[in-house]
């Protein structure tokens, strides 16, 4: 507390005779790799002041500068509306192997969306995906100007959606700025990690390893039929956990992974993660299926550059993931069976 009490009040520009760090909070820990860490400054008694709660992203390896400038390149672009936005980064402590954003009120999607729960909600997080990949389009944009000369933004070419196309004034002036997305992710590339996720998977479960290793060339026939859509920024860690829900607002989570890449990726992987949630939680792979319907017509609505048929491919390739992971925690272990049967069935010429 005495060595953070100085550096957070210095994040915020804040007086540090009128404000008091309390104990941090450690919200969740994965060994070795990162932490999600609690702040709570209480300003001195007397002050009108509301307390500041700030979260700590911390990595072992290093503070994640990638995802930090995502998040405020969002925030600093209008990608705060009504309904719609990121929390907002604050600060990188280097020395510290963290960033801080402001903490905002809400509950995960995941528990909201439930078997004969309304669709509103699914409908909303998919015109908020689409917001997302427009708002991506426009970080993609300027990554590329930044490299013209002059910077002109004007003048880059942009595969991705155009900001008259952006939904509900979906975020984002065109400036020049240092580039923001500098990775891309392909095809290819989700290929080539889901066989590994299978190989890796057939040697932990050697009882069905015949039927896991069949799905790499299933899964490589289907890709060579995927149509590829025009890339924007994506998410690429699409899922319910990754959105919060206040009320009417809605904000997108945990954008460390924000990349150049087809955007029916993210749709793919968000519906996937609702059949898995389905199959693990009510026994059935499609107890979701309403949410997954009135996500996925909101999102292709708001995103008329995505062919309609391309998110079920990715969702398949989403699933064959879910195999693997379904090995590695023993309350999935029962919906390894299931998601093998239902990807074979997919996938059979």
């Amino acid at each position: 507390v005495a060595l953070m009490q100085p550096l957070l009040l210095d994040a915020l520009h804040l007086r540090p005779d009128a404000w008091t760090l309390q104990p941090v909070q450690v919200l969740r820990h994965k060994a070795g790799r990162r932490a999600l860490l609690e702040y709570r400054l209480r300003p001195s008694s007397g002050s009108d002041a509301q307390e500041q709660v700030l979260l700590g992203k911390l990595r072992f390896k290093g503070a994640d500068r990638h995802g930090f400038r995502v998040q405020q390149a969002l925030h600093a672009r209008g990608f705060s509306l009504p309904w719609l936005a990121v929390p907002e980064a604050l600060a990188i402590l280097p020395e510290q192997k963290l960033w801080l954003q402001r903490k905002v009120p809400g509950v995960m999607a995941t528990r909201l969306l439930r078997p004969g729960s309304g669709t509103e909600l699914a409908t909303r997080i998919g015109r908020a995906l689409a917001a997302l990949h427009h708002a991506g389009a426009h970080l993609l944009q300027a990554s590329e100007a930044s490299f013209l000369p002059h910077g002109n933004p004007a003048s880059a070419p942009s595969q991705a959606a155009t900001a008259s196309s952006a939904p509900h004034g979906a975020p984002v002036q065109s400036t020049t700025v240092r580039p923001l997305i500098t990775k891309r992710w392909t095809l290819d590339d989700e290929l080539q990690m889901l066989h590994q996720r299978l190989r890796e998977a057939a040697a932990l479960r050697p009882q069905w390893a015949v039927r896991i290793e069949a799905l790499i060339p299933a899964t490589q026939r289907l890709g060579a039929h995927l149509l590829p859509n025009p890339t924007t920024g994506i998410h690429r860690d699409c899922y319910a956990d990754q959105v919060l829900v206040d009320g009417e607002q809605l904000y997108w989570l945990d954008l460390d992974l924000f990349c150049e890449g087809d955007p029916a990726l993210d749709v793919g992987n968000f519906i996937a993660h609702l059949m898995e949630d389905g199959l693990r939680h009510h026994g059935d792979i499609d107890a979701l299926r309403p949410h997954q319907d009135a996500l996925l017509e909101a999102f292709l609505q708001d995103s008329p550059q995505v062919n309609e048929r391309t998110p079920t491919g990715w969702t398949l390739l989403a699933l064959a993931r879910h195999i693997d992971l379904s090995t590695r925690f023993p309350d999935r272990h029962h919906t390894t069976l299931p998601l093998l049967e239902y990807c074979e069935a997919q996938l059979r010429p």
